[in-house]
């Protein structure tokens, strides 16, 4: 059978995390943060003082979003790729907190405590290549770099709690645009046997950054993962480990993501196979850490086309205006194909 020299694949992928943030936020959303403030004397607003003054500082929530497609024709390669993450957190007026009347300035009455939305979506069109070396009985070695064009919109947006209601129709309040270049490398080595491989990821080497509407820069920041995988059992079952070499910042300040990964796969045919894991943030902090989180998913087709479906979530469920929900939610599809 001849060598299939080309490939194309579309995925897409979502992700919810809630960093402590949701159980305050659903709790004050039973109080009324107008009649507190009209009587900061009131039993209403002790509530609410105590609520909002209880709020870590590196409380908020992550959403994060990726699409893309791309296409590969021997050893060459592009496509077009979004990744868009943002963070709300609430910025809480501590001084303004006092129980006495409006006509001081300390009162509640008075108090400015404001919901944030900060993050940034980056396209990508990159132009890659990648070459596979044989090195006889010592195995293969493949190695493949990426210079890609970068578009940036970073986004930034506040209002006071008491209109948080506001920024689901303007969170894009103050955007900015910008235009950068991206270098991206990766190698990976087999044994002769292909029954072990090992992997390395080098993303955004060059750090490019974006403006921002406040002036700042929004860097992107060199990533590295490695990881590895071991085939057992006539290629029935495999297992595999991966782990974040650099500590990640998010758009959620003090919050750094630094995942180590690990699961099995099990392929009962050549047209299915069946994964489970489990996976873990090294770089949360103990008042913000989900724990383990559950991962699994199919994989459904033959090598010409498939489908995949991932998903994961930590193992016990909250819930926020009575619905449930899970404070570390991720769901991922992409199909490939093969010719």
């Amino acid at each position: 059978m001849p060598a299939q020299r080309g490939a194309g694949s579309v995925f897409l992928g979502l992700s919810f995390r809630d960093l402590e943030i949701m159980a305050p936020l659903d709790r004050l959303a039973d109080l009324d943060w107008d009649e507190a403030q009209d009587n900061p004397l009131g039993t209403e607003a002790k509530a609410i003082i105590d609520e909002i003054t209880a709020i870590d500082d590196h409380s908020g929530f992550l959403i994060t979003a990726a699409g893309g497609v791309g296409v590969r024709a021997g050893g060459f390669g592009t496509g077009l790729f979004v990744a868009s993450e943002a963070a709300g957190y609430v910025l809480i007026d501590e001084v303004r907190v006092l129980r006495v009347l409006p006509s001081n300035p300390l009162s509640f009455a008075n108090n400015r405590s404001e919901l944030f939305i900060r993050g940034a979506a980056i396209t990508e069109i990159p132009l890659a290549y990648g070459h596979d070396f044989e090195l006889n009985e010592a195995g293969r070695l493949a190695l493949g770099g990426a210079l890609k064009l970068m578009y940036g919109n970073t986004y930034e947006a506040s209002t006071l709690v008491t209109e948080a209601e506001d920024l689901a129709d303007d969170y894009k309040q103050y955007e900015e645009s910008s235009s950068a270049f991206g270098v991206d490398l990766g190698a990976l080595y087999r044994l002769p046997n292909d029954r072990l491989a090992l992997g390395l990821v080098l993303k955004n080497l060059n750090g490019p950054e974006f403006d921002t509407y406040s002036g700042t820069t929004h860097t992107e920041a060199l990533q590295a993962r490695a990881g590895t995988l071991y085939e057992a059992v006539s290629n029935k079952l495999a297992f595999a480990v991966d782990l974040d070499l650099t500590r990640n910042e998010t758009p959620l300040a003090g919050y750094d993501s630094r995942m180590l990964g690990g699961g099995v796969e099990f392929r009962p045919a050549e047209w299915f196979a069946a994964r489970l894991g489990l996976m873990k943030n090294l770089a949360s902090s103990e008042q913000a850490d989900p724990g383990l989180v559950l991962t699994g998913g199919i994989a459904v087709g033959a090598k010409e086309f498939a489908f995949n479906l991932a998903l994961a979530g930590t193992t016990g469920t909250d819930d926020f205006q009575g619905y449930p929900y899970r404070s570390d939610m991720r769901v991922a599809l992409s199909f490939q194909s093969r010719w």
